[in-house]
């Protein structure tokens, strides 16, 4: 259990290790004490690292499913610009047939104009 007393004891052996050198029992000391100190952060950490890797599978299924999605909306807005396309140019084609049929119903439905007498 780390109290206190431990952690004092924890800074000492580290402010000793950076000014002078630890003998080879305060070394071990200290290395179990930063193993000691690496298992209780491990341990506080260890299912909010679970939580952020299962969050993380997660999304990262969210946005293959939505990649998929605007590949198949790219899809769509592809072959409906096409459809339009195609659209346009059967009306183009129609309205080119029906001034056709207007001219020669025009010409057909003239009064005829009167002949002249020849003299």
């Amino acid at each position: 259990m780390w109290d206190a007393e431990k952690q004092h004891h924890f800074d000492q052996l580290r402010q000793r290790a950076l000014t002078e050198t630890l003998s080879g029992e305060e070394a071990r000391e200290l290395e179990e004490m930063l193993a000691a100190l690496e298992a209780v952060e491990q341990s506080y950490l260890a299912p909010a690292l679970a939580r952020m890797d299962v969050d993380l599978h997660q999304r990262e299924e969210q946005l293959t499913m939505l990649q998929t999605r605007n590949e198949e909306l790219a899809l769509l807005a592809q072959q409906h610009a096409q459809l339009l396309s195609e659209a346009k140019k059967w009306l183009d084609s129609f309205e080119q047939r029906r001034l056709i049929l207007q001219d020669r119903y025009t010409r057909l439905t003239q009064p005829l104009a009167p002949s002249k007498a020849r003299g």
